[in-house]
């Protein structure tokens, strides 16, 4: 009997074991089941992250300081012989400042930027004038008020105002793709104009604005051109219509060339 009962509690206590031994291998094959495909999960997002970022390049921030010029076009880098009184001094500032800058890479080497920019131009005259519409033919003229009444303008100019979009493609090469060449279209609506002056006399003196009347253009487009390194570079514009509506102003176009820095690749 005692044998009978060893021999059960012998059998019965294997059985345990083989059980627990079963039970603690199938657990261990679930925990690394569960590892595996936590690790698997993590590294497919790792890849399409990764993918996404070298796809998708987007920066904020950055700005351009330049020359703003107005010419009869690029034959002709002076005002036309009707526009004598635009030429300009050569502190004709050009401002941009880069809101957004995206490049779709279709390779690590090249793809297509766009992006979202302010531009302002400051066209400063050499003449003791200002310009206005004539009341007459609605057409832009030059004021020579001023000068008929013997007051010195320390300053006359015609601020522009837009907000441009860019689409252009894109080239890097060298180290780490530092250097970039790009190139294409620009276009922008304009969202501020006006002339100033600037005068300091018995007659006239402190700073007069006119927002009215100027007859520019609402919409202009042209070509961008920018060469440079990392977040250096240079820039060169050109809008092949004239800054004022057809019939209603001198027939002048603009040009920009100047330095950039953005913050970011």
């Amino acid at each position: 009997m005692k044998r009978k009962f060893y021999t059960l509690s012998l059998c019965f206590t294997l059985f345990s074991v083989c059980i627990a031994s079963t039970h603690d291998r199938q657990k261990d094959i679930e925990d690394n089941y569960d590892h595996y495909s936590t690790n698997l999960r993590t590294k497919n997002y790792s890849m399409k992250n990764e993918k996404w970022y070298r796809t998708h390049t987007i920066s904020f921030g950055g700005f351009g300081v330049g020359y703003s010029g107005l010419v009869e076009n690029l034959g002709n880098l002076s005002v036309p012989d009707d526009a004598q009184f635009l030429r300009q001094e050569g502190k004709s500032i050009n401002f941009k400042f880069y809101l957004i800058d995206y490049t779709y890479n279709f390779h690590p080497n090249w793809g297509v930027a766009t992006g979202l920019e302010l531009e302002y131009n400051n066209f400063r005259f050499e003449e003791n004038m200002t310009i206005i519409r004539d009341p007459q033919s609605g057409y832009i003229i030059p004021d020579y008020s001023y000068t008929e009444r013997g007051i010195i303008l320390k300053k006359s100019k015609l601020v522009t105002g837009y907000l441009n979009i860019p689409l252009l493609l894109k080239l890097r090469w060298g180290n780490d793709n530092k250097w970039y060449l790009q190139g294409g279209f620009v276009g922008g609506w304009r969202i501020h104009a006006h002339t100033k002056i600037k005068a300091s006399d018995k007659q006239l003196n402190g700073k007069f604005k006119n927002h009215k009347n100027l007859n520019l253009r609402n919409f202009h487009y042209g070509y961008n051109l920018g060469f440079g390194y990392k977040y250096y570079g240079i820039y060169a514009s050109y809008y092949p219509q004239s800054i004022f509506k057809t019939d209603f102003g001198p027939s002048v176009q603009q040009v920009n060339i100047g330095l950039s820095l953005k913050f970011g690749k």
